[in-house]
């Protein structure tokens, strides 16, 4: 890694920039685990979280998310 991307040294444009570009630099199979990840995993917990309901991940949606972390 370029030392000016390392956590403590990189600066905040360049931070943006580079997050900006994300969606464009992943493979297909990346960019829909990160669709789960991001949006549908997030609204389905929440819409099982309604009323007096706790809400919950799935075994399915935590092998996503397992998917997606590795």
């Amino acid at each position: 890694m370029h030392p000016q991307y390392a956590i403590h040294t990189i600066e905040p444009p360049t931070f943006w920039r580079l997050l900006r570009q994300y969606p464009d630099v992943l493979e297909k199979y990346l960019a829909d685990l990160d669709k789960q990840r991001l949006t549908a995993i997030p609204q389905t917990v929440k819409q099982r979280g309604s009323g007096y309901n706790s809400p919950f991940v799935t075994k399915d949606e935590l092998l996503t998310l397992v998917d997606w972390q590795l």
